[in-house]
């Protein structure tokens, strides 16, 4: 069975890091080996922890030695890779050998081009031990029409190549386009009517993760952006990096932590069973 790649992209400041920390909270089960490749440094920090409830003194994910002592207690290792984009192959099969992981997540930088995450991960000795489960990308609500409509060359193929689209901080974009309707009331004196717009957009929400959600026009404008780009993604809306959590399990797209676990532990039987016969 194949180590399970998930790739999170985004620009930096639209909340990478900390949707990194929520999935993991939401999705590692015991013994589950996680690492985390970091490509750009955030704000927010990816926690290293366990998940058999040992105390941090008792158990530090500070080397593959380490790790190789403990091999039956579940980790989140975190791994800077700050080098040429071209050198993340030889980096993977690094953390490959030195940490044989159930999972491993990459935060990519939006800004770097897609074709060299896709020349490592799909080359062809990557491939016979991993694979990618999913493509999340992460969009700050406050600047994202902005960037699709200036910087549509870059943000492109990560929108159209994704599994799951985020738009963090959307409540900015409502306090941004109440303040916006203010100042147009003043001078179109149309407040009933801009009432009733903001209805009908709110009542064609329905089909993403926060049902009853008061969006307005201009998310409801950004999101069909995003389906005309990439039809086939699922939307996640989150108010802030706190609420990212509480989307995640609110989109009911995450794997159950039964199957999980059960394919965490087909995966360590496998590979215990390889080593044996080595």
């Amino acid at each position: 069975m194949k180590i399970g790649i998930e790739v999170i992209t985004g620009f930096l400041g639209a909340g990478k890091s900390a949707f990194i920390n929520s999935l993991i909270d939401k999705t590692i089960v015991e013994n589950e080996k996680i690492v985390v490749m970091l490509c750009e440094s955030g704000n927010t920090t990816v926690k290293e922890r366990n998940c058999n409830n040992l105390k941090q003194e008792e158990y530090k994910v500070n080397s593959s030695k380490d790790i190789k002592k403990g091999n039956d207690i579940g980790y989140v290792k975190v791994i800077e890779f700050m080098d040429e984009s071209e050198k993340m192959k030889d980096k993977l099969l690094d953390i490959i050998s030195s940490y044989n992981p159930n999972r491993i997540i990459i935060e990519y930088n939006g800004t770097e081009s897609l074709d060299y995450l896709y020349r490592s991960v799909f080359n062809k000795e990557i491939e016979k031990k991993c694979r990618i489960y999913t493509m999340y990308y992460i969009c700050d609500g406050e600047n994202v029409e902005f960037y699709i409509k200036n910087m549509g060359d870059i943000l492109l193929p990560f929108i159209q190549n994704s599994d799951v689209i985020v738009i963090n901080n959307y409540t900015k974009l409502k306090s941004r386009e109440i303040e916006n309707r203010e100042s147009e009331n003043i001078k179109t004196k149309n407040a009933r009517q801009e009432r009733d717009n903001i209805k009908s957009s709110k009542d064609n929400k329905s089909r993403y993760s926060k049902d009853n959600i008061e969006s307005g026009d201009c998310l409801h404008n950004i999101i069909k952006d995003l389906e005309a780009l990439n039809n086939r993604a699922h939307i996640i809306l989150a108010k802030n990096n706190e609420d990212i959590s509480k989307a995640l399990e609110e989109s009911n797209l995450l794997e159950s932590k039964t199957v999980r676990n059960i394919r965490v532990k087909l995966q360590d039987v496998l590979k215990n069973s390889k080593q044996v016969r080595k």
